[in-house]
């Protein structure tokens, strides 16, 4: 809690002449909570639902996914759920909080996980601990899981969680396996040909806003080309696990779209309830039989509270 308090003071100090991030803190504090207490944290219940892999493409929000892939010809089901939260740490408290599941490998390439839920598995493998600077002691710290998410260039890439995925399937196959891809949340990872490049510093959805040379078909698009890019590679990672996967997203994207708000708002902030936020894809496939599922018992992660939340900070959670 201490952490919590001062790190909201220096945000305060730092922040407390910027209109836009006002407008931020007024939605996730006020607004949202009100909001909550008139739906009731109404939404889809992922763990209960059918699937042997549940696939989470970070922040595709429903129109999107739509827009991108024919859902009637490249799935076997398509359908659209309300997911309980508008932004990941939301969602993931929301849906595996108080809840165990020792049936089920977590992959996680969202650093959110290490610190909402993460002994509520069979196993779960923080990509952020192995693929980039942050070291897994410091996971559990508030503050760096906050700078982590608004690094514009920091992600982990779809490679690297299907290469953690394929090794632990190879020795537990007999579990259900949630894998959390970063993307299309930004950074944007490749071009408009779908080949890999740096991550522009400067595009996101909140360019559209900050910048007059950016519009937001531009921005759109680009995520669009990230949502192409990690949707192949999911895929491919589908077709190795067997079963019925489930693609699916914790929340969705705002582009400044129109809300009941009276003024435009990006990203995705926390506890906002509207439909471009909240409706995400549910589109199914199945490659060859179903697995036998096997519980055993939740292992305990030892996070550090202090990494996790510098990363968050640089990816887009501020």
């Amino acid at each position: 809690m201490l952490d919590r308090i001062q790190y909201g003071l220096e945000e305060v100090r730092k922040n407390g002449r910027k209109g836009k991030w006002w407008k931020k803190r007024f939605i996730s504090r006020f607004l949202g909570p009100a909001q909550q207490k008139m739906t009731h944290d109404f939404g889809a219940n992922y763990v209960e639902e059918d699937w042997d892999n549940l696939i989470i493409l970070d922040a595709c929000r429903a129109d999107m996914f739509e827009e991108t892939f024919n859902v009637k010809e490249e799935f076997d089901s398509y359908r659209t759920v309300e997911s309980v939260g508008s932004s990941s740490q939301e969602w993931l408290d929301k849906t595996f909080s108080n809840r165990e599941m020792p049936d089920t490998v977590y992959i996680s390439g969202n650093p959110w996980v290490s610190k909402i839920v993460p002994n509520n598995f069979y196993k779960m493998v923080n990509l952020w601990s192995k693929y980039s600077e942050v070291k897994e002691s410091e996971l559990e710290n508030f503050k760096k899981l906050e700078d982590t998410s608004e690094d514009r260039n920091s992600t982990i890439y779809p490679e690297s969680v299907n290469s953690e995925a394929r090794d632990a399937f190879n020795k537990s196959s007999d579990k259900r396996y949630i894998i959390h891809y970063f993307q299309p949340h930004s950074p944007i990872i490749v071009d408009e040909n779908g080949q890999l490049i740096k991550p522009p510093e400067n595009l996101h959805p909140e360019t559209i806003s900050e910048s007059d040379d950016v519009s937001r078909e531009y921005v759109w698009n680009r995520y669009k080309d990230n949502l192409k890019y990690v949707y192949g590679k999911a895929d491919e990672l589908a077709q190795f696990l067997g079963g019925k996967t489930v693609f699916t997203s914790d929340h969705g994207e705002l582009f400044g779209d129109e809300t009941s708000l009276p003024f435009g708002v990006y990203g995705h902030p926390a506890n906002l309830r509207t439909e471009k936020l909240n409706k995400v894809p549910w589109a199914v496939k199945n490659y060859g039989d179903r697995r036998s599922i096997r519980s055993e018992e939740t292992n305990e992660v030892e996070v550090d509270e202090e990494a996790i939340n510098s990363h968050l900070e640089d990816l887009g959670y501020k």
